[in-house]
């Protein structure tokens, strides 16, 4: 029995001393592990409600969001020395109005009172915008094109105003073959002929910052877009909506020929051209001869001759 408690104590040990090489640890022993566990990445959103300033951070090994961990920002803020993190599943967020916007700020993982990893961070250089909305496709027909227009938030901020825009579109058949056109308006041309004709396209587009102070990441995509394609008429090919009005047109000018014709003499000469009395026969029978043997009479009835 001796020898068996002795061999049971050994496997116990052997287990334990394993486990602890592996890098296994609670939430207790979090300070013996590793620094590069608790890596963490964060962005900033400016003038996100009114004018307040949001920070969002995540740890990029999902993991570490099941511990006690919390986030801490210190320096460069108004008022107030340091702030603490709320944390939604798994993001740390903070949204203040004391964010000096100048200068660095510390952002530390702390467990306690302990720090276990910080990062210098300035929060102009890692400005996230926010997504552009109610993008717009419109066919031209006379110009032959599609004006392209979208909205963002960002035109009526005072910090992040100066953007670039990537529009993004393909045809939704092909899943991977996008075609990226970056601008900084709000509005964007896309000529028929450079497109399939009776096809259905997706549009979307992003941001980023593109100024000297404010610098930073691609926006999230905004929703998507869908517009069609009108059908290209091969060269010679009549179009049958002109061709009908056409042969409506032709029949119709062919009735009022033959209608001109008929009518002619009996109502159209007559109407245009109306019949003059013909003065040499109102002058002969103004010098008409009296009859004989003309009963002169002041009686009425004579002077009917």
């Amino acid at each position: 029995m001796t020898i068996l408690g002795t061999a049971l104590g050994l496997a116990f040990y052997l287990l334990q001393a394993v486990s602890g090489e592996s890098g296994y640890a609670q939430n207790g022993d979090l300070e013996d592990a590793e620094v590069d566990e608790y890596s963490f990445s964060c962005y900033s959103q400016l003038e996100v409600d009114g004018f307040q300033h949001s920070l969002t951070c995540a740890f990029d090994d999902p993991v570490a969001n099941s511990t006690n961990l919390e986030f801490e920002i210190c320096g460069a803020l108004l008022r107030v020395k340091c702030l603490n993190f709320s944390k939604l599943q798994e993001l740390y967020f903070i949204k203040t109005k004391n964010f000096l916007l100048i200068g660095d700020s510390k952002i530390c993982v702390k467990l306690g009172k302990k720090n276990l990893i910080c990062k210098e961070i300035d929060i102009t250089k890692i400005v996230k915008p926010e997504p552009p909305f109610d993008i717009k496709a419109t066919y031209r027909k006379g110009a032959n094109d599609f004006m392209v227009t979208f909205n963002t938030s960002h035109l009526q901020k005072q910090y992040v105003n100066q953007l670039i825009h990537d529009v993004a579109y393909r045809q939704e058949k092909d899943e991977g073959n996008w075609m990226h056109v970056n601008l900084s308006s709000t509005k964007l041309t896309l000529l028929q002929r450079k497109l399939q004709p009776d096809a259905m396209y997706e549009i979307r587009v992003r941001s980023i910052p593109n100024s000297n102070y404010f610098e930073g990441f691609w926006s999230d995509w905004s929703p998507s877009t869908h517009f069609r394609t009108p059908e290209n008429h091969r060269a010679g090919e009549i179009d049958p909506v002109l061709l009908t009005v056409s042969i409506l047109s032709f029949c119709s000018v062919v009735l009022l020929a033959i209608l001109a014709c008929v009518l002619w003499k009996k109502r159209i000469k007559p109407m245009i051209w109306p019949s003059i009395p013909d003065h040499k026969k109102t002058l002969e029978q103004l010098c008409k001869k009296p009859k004989k043997n003309l009963n002169v009479s002041f009686n009425p009835e004579s002077f009917l001759d």
